[in-house]
């Protein structure tokens, strides 16, 4: 069998990436013999883009899996003729894509933070980049409907423009927010970024000002000042199934009309949002045993029994806070939980109920599917890459 020859063009030094290549190979490994012809994601100016279309040229490509940044690229490759798929959703154009689902970000940045207790918030974003248009929007809209609004900053896309002190930007708005906020930066460097200028202001991150980013660049993430909460796009089961729409469009499949959308795993919450802002301090002591013990089996009594606080009261304030009464949050732990075990471990459906304090598989699928509206094998069927 003749292996298919496609060229790869991403940044290999951006962790997204290079988990989206594991994705790919992942696909490649059990669908017949592949060659593969990488080249580092182009950009302008124009000779970049000639140097990428000489290299890919000369292969005989039957396709092209791309991280798109800038239109020119798409521009460029077109007009070849050959089967695209890009990963990144950032450039519209009439190429097919496979991308997290930019809407489902967003909201699920708004609801980390609406659950933080926050009332205030703010966004930031690029200039010029569709899926950050998306994710603000998805934001501002799951804020709206909780009767929140939100202040929004957007800079120059730094590989665009010459610097014009973005810092300063940044720096003014942090200090001109009322606090405490949850902030929410569309990836994982302005994140960074805003929490160095918290230090510089002397804000405290995440007290003050709470910063959630999106990627889970685990080295920008913990080599932050404080380490970075971030949402985890999947970008390993966005590579899979990028490999896997450019075999169906070589072997002559029609391009799907819309792009494949891969849902985000979820928020790897680390120091700069583990806080909760405008709760009473018997409240927070509670919320903490709730996310201590959740798994263990506990019930409201066991919540009650180690804080000041009587039961009516905690469950006006977790009301008030997170629109949960307290029964409701420790069955949210436990499935949050239970989501992470699904997706990055091969242990049964039985025992992940068990460790998440369910005491038979039924009763978890029952809550599951009720949370989450699919069972929790369903759920781990559609986001995970079970080849790997």
């Amino acid at each position: 069998m003749q292996a298919k020859r496609i060229g790869v063009a991403v940044a290999s030094s951006e962790s997204y990436d290079r988990a989206a290549l594991h994705g790919i190979l992942s696909y490649c490994r059990t669908h017949g013999q592949w060659k593969f012809y990488y080249n580092e994601n182009p950009v302008p100016p124009e000779h970049m883009l000639s140097r990428m279309a000489e290299v890919f040229k000369r292969m005989d490509l039957q396709g092209i899996i791309i991280n798109l940044w800038f239109k020119e690229v798409l521009d460029t490759i077109m007009p070849w003729g050959l089967p695209v798929v890009e990963i990144g959703g950032t450039v519209a154009g009439p190429c097919s894509s496979v991308h997290v689902d930019n809407d489902a970000v967003g909201t699920m940045a708004a609801q980390h933070l609406l659950e933080r207790g926050f009332s205030n918030f703010g966004f930031i974003g690029w200039h010029g980049a569709k899926h950050c248009d998306e994710r603000r929007d998805a934001f501002i809209r799951t804020l709206a409907q909780a009767g929140c609004s939100c202040e929004v900053l957007m800079l120059p896309a730094p590989a665009r423009t010459q610097p014009i002190h973005a810092d300063v930007l940044m720096s003014q708005w942090l200090k001109s927010l009322p606090k405490p906020v949850g902030v929410f930066a569309w990836y994982d460097y302005p994140a960074r970024e805003a929490i160095y200028a918290c230090r510089q202001l002397g804000i405290r991150v995440p007290r003050d000002v709470a910063v959630l980013g999106v990627d889970n660049d685990e080295l920008n993430c913990t080599l932050s000042d404080t380490p970075i909460s971030s949402i985890d796009v999947n970008p390993t089961l966005i590579g899979y199934h990028a490999a896997k729409l450019i075999h169906q469009l070589i072997n002559g499949k029609k391009p799907p009309a819309k792009p494949i959308l891969i849902q985000p795993k979820g928020v790897v919450v680390r120091r700069s949002t583990d806080t909760l802002a405008n709760a009473k301090p018997e409240v927070a002591k509670a919320l903490q045993f709730i996310r201590d013990h959740a798994t263990e089996g506990i019930r409201v009594s066991d919540v009650l029994h180690g804080v000041a606080i009587s039961r009516r009261a905690l469950e006006m304030e977790l009301s008030r806070l997170l629109g949960r009464s307290p029964l409701q949050q420790i069955r949210h732990e436990r499935i949050q939980r239970a989501k992470s075990l699904l997706l990055d471990t091969d242990l049964s459906i039985l025992a992940i109920a068990r460790s998440c304090g369910f005491r038979s598989a039924s009763s978890f699928g029952n809550v599951y599917k009720g949370e989450l509206g699919s069972s929790p094998a369903q759920f781990r069927a559609k986001h995970r890459i079970v080849t790997l």
